[in-house]
């Protein structure tokens, strides 16, 4: 098993979710706030379909397939990334260089910040197995520098008060009290959407910084050198090298309740 597979066990919980028999999830969407399908009926079957092929038909043709039938963005990057963390997992070996062109596509399209991580935690794992630790660790690094765009708390978030799940309410009157369980229920579903991402986001840049640190061995002058290649925002040049020269809490386990919903 690939030194990726060792950090990150949680992606093998995720590969169930790629060879489950009821797909309704998909990779480039940010699952952990949201339950919508944005795809089309048409899109969702035939991907629900070639999701059920056995890899060893070869899968990726019915994958490739809809890249040419399916021409919207959103449906052009749930594709490429389908199709990169697929030969990363099913063929993390022999396929690596496929994984790194198909997660290199998916990039030119609009990811959700959590859909980012996951893209650039796999690429970097394929491109150290194929180009080298510093390739690897510049993909790292771009993934840092993204998590650098929000205001994260430096350790996984406490869970809302009022807990995990949004209880629906269906009140419709106009009296004081239906307001307020109203509002306080949009209230708590705003609180939940934000510790899920919150929670999600800081445990990737805890695993990205510890792939960060064992490909560049914590050199600061490497760190330094490959952020100036990877990052166009020169500002955090600085943060990032602090990220990686300083200690960080062993990243734990990411709670399942934040995975990908089958």
């Amino acid at each position: 098993m690939d030194s990726m597979n060792k950090t990150l066990p949680t992606f093998l919980l995720l590969l169930l979710v790629l060879s489950c028999a009821s797909v309704q999830a998909f990779w480039s969407i940010d699952n952990y706030q949201t339950d919508d399908n944005p795809f089309s009926g048409e899109f969702t079957t035939n991907y629900e379909s070639a999701l059920k092929e056995p890899v060893a038909s070869n899968k990726f043709a019915s994958f490739s397939n809809m890249l040419t039938k399916f021409k919207k963005p959103q449906e052009q990057a749930e594709l490429e990334v389908t199709m990169g963390m697929g030969y990363d997992m099913w063929y993390p070996g022999s396929e690596a260089r496929k994984a790194i062109e198909h997660f290199g596509k998916a990039l030119f399209h609009d990811l959700p910040p959590t859909v980012l991580l996951d893209v650039y935690l796999r690429r970097g794992g394929c491109k150290e197995r194929v180009e080298g630790k510093q390739a690897a660790l510049e993909d790292y690094l771009r993934g840092l520098a993204e998590c650098l765009r929000y205001q994260l708390p430096a350790k996984p978030p406490e869970p809302p008060q009022g807990g995990h799940y949004q209880v629906t309410y269906s009140g419709t009157g106009d009296d004081p009290w239906t307001q307020y369980y109203r509002q306080s229920n949009e209230d708590l579903g705003r609180a939940i959407r934000q510790y899920r991402f919150e929670q999600v986001m800081v445990e990737r840049r805890d695993y990205l910084i510890e792939a960060a640190k064992r490909v560049s061995g914590g050199d600061a002058e490497q760190i330094r050198l490959a952020v100036e290649a990877a990052v166009r925002d020169k500002s955090k040049i600085p943060q990032l090298v602090a990220l990686l020269t300083t200690p960080n809490p062993k990243p734990q386990n990411l709670n399942t309740n934040t995975t990908q919903k089958p």
